[in-house]
């Protein structure tokens, strides 16, 4: 964790973890990490792979992880796929970034965040010519908002913009900004308030 709060790169980090496979299967934040870490290495078969040969739990503090790690993997596999021209096989991809296997132990949130997978769903189906299939995909979309701002709500306004209702894609950026200026102040402003030796 102090490594990665340090900046230290996904790959290197990825490269400690799978120095010790038993003690990662042992605990389930080192599980979740490491798929997190698979991910932003840029290996979503190996996230794939992880996620279909262990049974995991949800633990405390770490609510989401799998989930979140589970459709960035597939969306990235989908997307992967429809840039050399496979769509069907992309398609597969992202239906299976909308499915929680039982191993997981965690299934669909409240407020998914699912707006990306919804979004490159409607790319595929437009690249394939089901134009109306793909309209039906953004609309998913636009109505994923989490209220979170994150990620997946500037897919809702990726998908707002294609489906012509850019006001409202615009209101929504500016309301993503905003909260990232406030996000921003605050670290700034404990920054600043710490004592010297805190640093």
């Amino acid at each position: 964790a102090v490594r990665k709060r340090c900046g230290e790169e996904p790959e290197k980090l990825l490269a400690l973890l799978e120095q010790y496979p038993e003690t990662v299967n042992r605990r389930e934040d080192l599980a979740h990490q490491r798929l997190v870490l698979c991910n932003e290495a840029g290996h979503p078969e190996k996230t794939a792979e992880y996620l279909a040969a262990r049974s995991f739990h949800p633990y405390e503090g770490g609510e989401g992880i799998l989930i979140r790690a589970h459709m960035l993997a597939y969306v990235q596999l989908g997307r992967r796929a429809a840039a050399q021209g496979k769509l069907a096989e992309a398609v597969s991809c992202y239906e299976t970034a909308l499915t929680y296997p039982e191993n997981y132990h965690e299934g669909r949130s409240e407020f998914p965040r699912e707006a990306a997978v919804c979004y490159y769903m409607a790319r595929a189906m437009e690249a394939m010519g089901e134009n109306e299939k793909a309209r039906e995909w953004d609309e998913r979309a636009a109505a994923c908002r989490t209220g979170l701002l994150d990620e997946s709500d500037f897919y809702t306004g990726c998908a707002l913009r294609r489906l012509g209702r850019n006001r409202e894609a615009a209101l929504l950026y500016r309301e993503m900004l905003e909260g990232a200026r406030k996000i921003l102040r605050a670290v700034s402003y404990t920054h600043l308030t710490l004592p010297t030796n805190s640093r």
